[in-house]
């Protein structure tokens, strides 16, 4: 476990017990298991969503502890997850952004809420308390065949269902219950497919209903359905051109229900789920308008379709030949590729189009088949047809049903080659076959929105240009399936419309604000979405004088608006010039303005009538407390400083300050050319005096701050960042000055728990810790703000550049703490210093003789050594950390050399990955986390690759890391996992490797993926010759 992971895991251990139920990777089994129904919140201590929903969730746990389960329902624990301190937990569920609302049932998931309001989530949980319950019970036939009670599947939400997407779900069962019964995980399965309301509707294809059979009549179920206790029927309008009948069914095969020594509930859910959704679906569809939605739903082989055209003058029995001949394919290969058919000529223009822009040919080239295979990440298209005589253009027409198979046995089994010869037709089939998804999901939004006023974006060109005609404005970034896209177009699409009027707010002129958006997966615009950084939908940034950062506002019609003028206002209260850029003061009376300005309001005056004797002295409330924020800069740096300035203006939310509320801030700019103009700064302590003759010395611009009460003359000490703060620009720049301003407010020392200050530092990975070790319990006084320990602790850290190190206290209770670091309750006081960001420790040496409680009293030598090991850790002189990490790696014995994936140690990794003898091999190496569910889907196809590799390649070594026991000797490690990196041969004459020299894979968890990769980027992929004999 890593130090990150282990301080917040003692940190949850030290919270209330009160409820809800809190679940841990230690106790994880117990809590899913509280009640029939557990409702989870996954929260992560740095996340601002989780912090704004807690009122809520709180409300939702008193609502549901208030209220006991009346008759039809199930009971419910509400139960919360902190990610950081228990990632196994979330790490089984696939959690990829925070907070997620996840309900279980018996064990098994169910279904995750999106409500972030106490009165959405309750409603979303109430109908699914009554489902079980509830559940229709139907009779068995009579006779063979299917009776009306089992096939209604005509509705959903009161719209029709497609006719070849209808679909119902019977379970057949013989009265054994409780949980972990074939009935029970039947009834889970069914209530995760349940859909209560509009807003559970699901993109694609509408859920099944479920049903469960009278356990009477399992007798007429076997002998008249086919479906033997404990079994399942899905039944489904029928797709068998060779069969004649409205509807089919299917039966389950054998002990599909059936738990066991090495099937747990969870696999055999899995199975189950697995089963009827490829039951449900036919095996072959038409390809037709009200069937799209279905043929772009994400589900297993979506992205590649075998595509059968049929043309208007063939006979019936050749088409029934043809499809037939689809039909058993399909069934030979599902859960692979989509299987459809499209009809040509009068009367289907779609079909007619479509086999147009995929150059499908004329009369004498149909019917025809061909295969499409899309890849939604890179937006490749790729065409693979049946083979061409040689002097003609396309490949005749199927004659039978020996064409289709030959052709689809052989393009799975990689004999087929991909179609290069025609681009025009594959940039026409972007906008038809793949991009048709986009297409199908516009057609499918529901009521039409006016986006007359919203910029669409087609390119990253034209995105520059609109950064390049507007100052201020607002871009989305979107997905067109992504159903949070479609629920947010109208409101975007009014607060476009309301933001193209200029108004005026308090005498203050404001211009109209753009509103733009772009679609994120299409080819043409998705590596803008990546050089945005987004990694989710929709994502909504702002730009101003052409810096991009996220938007922080809600995002609601009125919350976007108020946002972007509020942007606006902001601007427009700096010390501006006449062009609007900021102004400098460069004269002691400039200062002495901007240090007027930032003297905040009055308190609030006693109301009228407020009678002191009477009523006694009138408090105003909070102190009110001014902020000012100066860019000091030199001639060298002037212009970029400023630029930068007015951004960190605009990005900055003020802390709200313990007992102050939120500050009056005020921003300007002060030369550094002329120190006398500064004289009023440095005599009031804002700027220290050696600081603008160090910033003009070398070129730099520098952040200050500093804090005054209202009608005080004094300021609090000034807080000065690094000289080069302003000068990286103004993205980079206005990312550390904002990131710079809130860490001048974090407290010097934080206690190890559940508390704000503690959180909030584990959020802050580039913030150093350090931390101490004693018998803190005894003495709690000793943690308290203005405390001696305090005051010496905030002296050591304002030293720190930027203050980038906080002081952690951990009492000698933790044991768990202890065990990790190596100490004993002997070994006491203690003091390890933590690198967050790369969970890399180092030790701070203390006296021999220091005793207990030598750092909870503020013991000066202690303390000394505290100070000098920050000092090392941020040198002045070099600008690195010169401590010396503690590495971790397991014995050598635990490494494994004997097989193609070989599993090394921390101690090895410098000489396999980077030594003289690895640099003659192309090396892959993947750091994993034996418990991360990613990692355990990519390591069998690390190891299947290296076992192909093993004969045929034999330049290529094959490397695996747990990095949960080993730190890299010599690098550190990658911040995830599971992380693949290729260390490509070097060329005849290099001696070894540099660290970073790596191609990272970024591909999706399969073999063909992998190896494409390895074939573009490993040098010795293609040779079959050793360059040199691995002594790995």
């Amino acid at each position: 476990m890593r130090a990150l992971e282990l301080l917040v895991l003692l940190a949850a251990a030290v919270a209330s017990s009160a409820e809800p139920l809190i679940g841990t990777d230690d106790n994880w089994e117990e809590v899913l298991v509280a009640k029939p129904l557990v409702f989870v919140g996954f929260f992560a201590p740095w996340c601002g969503h989780c912090k704004a929903l807690k009122p809520h969730w709180a409300e939702v746990g008193d609502a549901i502890a208030a209220k006991t389960a009346a008759e039809g329902e199930e009971e419910l624990a509400i139960a919360e997850v902190d990610v950081v301190a228990s990632p196994g937990v979330y790490w089984r569920y696939d959690i990829q952004s925070f907070p997620v609302l996840k309900l279980f049932r018996h064990g098994l998931p169910i279904g995750t809420c999106d409500g972030r309001s106490a009165k959405d989530i309750l409603k979303w949980i109430e109908p699914r308390r009554k489902f079980v319950p509830s559940m229709a019970v139907v009779t068995a036939p009579t006779e063979p065949g299917i009776n009306a009670d089992i096939s209604d599947m005509r509705s959903y939400h009161g719209q029709v269902v497609p006719v070849a997407l209808r679909a119902a779900v019977v379970g057949v069962f013989d009265g054994t219950t409780g949980p972990g019964s074939p009935l029970d995980i039947f009834q889970s399965i069914a209530l995760s497919h349940a859909s209560f309301s509009k807003d559970d509707m699901v993109e694609g294809p509408p859920p099944p209903p479920f049903a469960i059979m009278d356990s009477s009549q399992t007798k007429l179920a076997a002998a008249n359905l086919g479906v033997t206790a404990p079994g399942i029927a899905v039944v489904r309008t029928n797709a068998d051109v060779a069969n004649d009948s409205e509807v089919e069914l299917v039966a389950s095969p054998p002990g599909l229900l059936e738990v066991s020594k090495t099937r747990t509930i969870e696999e055999v859910a899995e199975e189950v789920r697995g089963w009827i959704d490829d039951q449900r679906y036919p095996v072959i569809l038409e390809w037709t308008t009200e069937n799209k939605p279905f043929i772009f739903t994400r589900r297993p082989g979506f992205e590649t379709h075998v595509l059968l055209f049929i043309p208007p003058n063939m006979t019936p029995e050749l088409e029934t030949e043809l499809l037939v001949a689809l039909t058993t394919a399909g069934e030979k290969y599902r859960r692979q590729a989509l299987f459809l058919f499209l009809r040509i000529g009068d009367g289907h223009e779609e079909g007619t189009q479509l086999a147009r822009e995929l150059n499908v040919g004329g009369a004498d080239s149909v019917p025809a088949v061909m295969v499409v295979k899309s890849d939604a990440k890179e937006g490749d298209i790729t065409f693979f047809r049946r083979p061409t005589p040689e002097g003609v253009d396309f490949a005749p027409a199927l004659t039978g049903s020996a064409d289709i198979e030959t052709f689809i046995d052989d393009y799975f089994n990689g004999d087929v080659a991909p179609d290069a010869s025609n681009p025009v037709a594959a940039a026409q089939a972007a906008g038809g076959a793949a991009g048709g998804a986009a297409q199908a999901e516009e057609e499918d939004e529901g009521p039409e929105v006016d986006e007359s006023d919203v910029q669409v974006l087609l390119s990253e060109e034209s995105f520059d240009q609109l950064l390049k005609q507007n100052e201020v404005g607002l871009v989305e970034a979107y997905a067109p399936w992504c159903g949070h896209c479609k629920k947010l177009k109208p409101g975007y699409a009014a607060a476009a419309t309301e933001l193209t009027k200029a108004i005026s707010v308090e005498g203050i002129e404001l211009k109209p604000v753009v509103l733009a958006k772009f679609d994120a997966t299409h080819p043409k615009t998705r590596e803008l979405g990546e050089k945005l950084s987004v990694d989710g939908f929709p994502s909504l940034f702002v730009f101003f004088k052409g810096v991009v950062f996220d938007f922080q506002g809600d995002r609601t019609p009125k919350g976007i608006v108020e946002a972007m003028r509020n942007y606006q206002l902001k601007h427009a209260a700096l010390p501006l010039t006449s062009e609007g850029t900021l102004e400098v003061a460069r004269t002691p009376e400039a200062v002495k303005g901007l240090m007027e300005a930032a003297q905040p309001p009055p308190p609030p005056a006693a109301p009228d009538g407020w009678d002191a004797e009477e009523d006694g002295e009138y408090d105003p409330g909070a102190t009110e407390v001014g902020m000012l924020v100066l860019a000091v800069v030199s001639g060298a740096a002037e212009e970029v400083a400023l630029k930068t300035m007015e951004q960190i203006a605009l990005q900055y939310t003020p802390p709200d300050i313990s007992d102050v509320g939120v500050p009056h801030v005020s921003f300007g700019a002060v030369s550094v050319e002329d120190e006398a103009a500064l004289a009023p700064l440095v005599e009031a302590g804002v700027l220290p005096p050696g600081a603008p003759g160090h910033i003009r010395s070398v070129g730099g611009a520098a952040l200050a701050l500093s804090l005054v009460q209202h009608g005080a003359s004094t300021w609090s000490p000034g807080v000065v960042s690094v000289p080069q703060l302003l000068t990286q620009g103004p993205w980079m720049g206005a990312a550390e000055g904002t990131q710079f301003l809130t860490d001048a407010f974090r407290p010097p020392l934080v206690e190890m728990g559940d508390n704000a200050a503690f959180n909030d530092l584990m959020g802050a990975q580039h913030v150093l810790q350090v931390v101490l070790f004693d018998n803190f319990a005894r003495k709690k006084d000793a943690l308290l703000p203005g405390g001696t320990l305090w005051k010496s602790l905030e002296a050591i850290v304002a030293k720190v550049p930027g203050r980038r190190a906080c002081f952690v206290a951990v009492d000698s209770q933790h044991g768990g703490a202890l065990d990790f670091f190596g100490l004993g309750e002997a070994d006491l006081p203690a003091v390890r210093v933590v690198n967050i960001s790369s969970t890399i420790s180092y030790n701070v040496t203390l006296h021999p003789k220091a005793k207990k409680g030598a750092l909870r009293d503020a013991d000066a030598a202690s303390l000394n050594a505290c100070d000098e090991a920050l000092g090392k850790a941020f040198d002045p002189t070099t600008g690195t950390n010169l401590l010396i990490p503690n590495k971790r790696s397991e014995p050598l014995d635990a490494a494994n050399m004997d097989y193609p994936l070989k599993s090394i140690v921390g101690s090895m990794w410098e000489d396999v990955v980077l030594g003289e003898a690895a640099a003659k091999q192309d090396v892959v190496i993947v750091y994993f986390d034996p418990d991360c569910p990613h990692c355990k889907k990519m390591l069998p196809v690390i190891e299947k690759v290296a076992n192909e590799a093993e004969s045929a390649r034999p330049n290529l070594t094959f490397l695996q890391l747990d990095i949960t026991a080993n730190d890299p000797d010599g690098w550190e490690n990658p911040e995830g996992v599971p992380t693949v990196h290729l260390y490509p041969a070097l060329a005849d004459g290099s001696k070894s490797r540099g660290a970073d020299e790596f191609v990272p894979y970024h591909g999706e968890p399969d073999v063909a993926s992998l190896e494409g990769f390895l074939a573009k980027n490993a040098p010795l992929w293609g040779t079959g010759k050793a360059a040199g004999k691995s002594e790995l």
